[in-house]
């Protein structure tokens, strides 16, 4: 297998990427330096090529998504489709994913769980009414903010935009097969399509 290339130590416009967090469907996540203030934000490095035609819809969609504001959602902060490569800036999470903090097979105490429960509905909730639909709603996709209690939900890259009923039922399948409800796994998702186990 060939050594993996990356981003490390090079500039996307102007954010410094220092080291790789993850990689996803769609690109690479890299921790990254705002060259002005010196703050820190996750940069997504997005790995497709965007056609003219993809390119105006998927642009639509994460302009949708840069109005998303919530307490449990990630904030995406910047974005640009033009750049090369292209790139989305979100708000960084120095705790990781609750996977990392409870691997497959933990015991998690009820408390807890009842906790992330309602934080994830609240974001899945709102996202519904601004007519967003996740699509792959896992624990490797709730965010850990920097007080270690708050969920924030993220990677909404294979979101629907649900503008229509027809929209839904023309979306190609997206999402993680071991937790997609059953209408997803028919490429008919709609807003009850979520996570249905862990």
């Amino acid at each position: 297998m060939p050594e993996h290339i990356g981003y490390e130590g090079q500039h996307i416009d102007t954010y410094r990427l220092m080291h790789r967090l993850g990689e996803g469907t769609f690109g690479e996540v890299y921790l990254a330096e705002h060259l002005r203030d010196h703050t820190h934000v996750a940069v997504k490095v997005l790995k497709v090529q965007l056609s003219s035609k993809w390119l105006k819809d998927f642009e639509a969609e994460v302009r949708i998504l840069f109005r998303l504001i919530h307490p449990h959602i990630v904030r995406l902060r910047d974005f640009s489709l033009i750049s090369e490569p292209p790139f989305l800036v979100m708000d960084y999470a120095p705790d990781g994913t609750l996977r990392q903090r409870h691997p497959s097979g933990t015991l998690v105490p009820l408390p807890m769980v009842c906790s992330y429960i309602q934080q994830v509905a609240s974001a899945l909730q709102y996202a519904h009414q601004q007519g967003v639909i996740h699509r792959d709603v896992k624990p490797q996709n709730m965010l850990l903010a920097s007080d270690g209690n708050t969920i924030w939900l993220s990677d909404f890259g294979v979101t629907t935009i649900a503008h229509s009923e027809h929209s839904l039922r023309t979306q190609d399948m997206a999402g993680t097969v071991p937790y997609m409800a059953p209408e997803q796994l028919q490429r008919k998702p709609r807003p009850a399509s979520g996570s249905t186990r862990d």
